[in-house]
């Protein structure tokens, strides 16, 4: 698999943001918010053992910060671009 590079996806993420926002806004924050450039990917584990985190699949996610309040939202990067393969 390829990687995934941000910028390479970044207008397309933008357009999915906002059309998924125009559905259900981000009404804390006025639909004000900056979106993170890059991804965070969130582990999924059947087991919690303590804090040592085994290797895992991860959920590619996309995050907004909200100008108001300062809180962060995650999105699957499936969610958003539902035709990319992250493998």
């Amino acid at each position: 698999m390829e990687p995934i590079i941000y910028k390479d996806h970044e207008q397309a993420i933008l357009v999915a943001i906002r059309a998924m926002l125009k559905e259900k806004p981000l009404e804390r924050e006025n639909n004000e918010f900056n979106v993170v450039s890059g991804f965070f990917n969130q582990p999924l584990q059947s087991q919690l053992d303590g804090w040592v985190y085994r290797p895992s699949r991860t959920t590619p996610m996309v995050a907004l910060v909200g100008e108001k309040t300062g809180q962060v939202y995650f999105y699957a990067l499936t969610s958003l671009l539902p035709d990319i393969d992250i493998g």
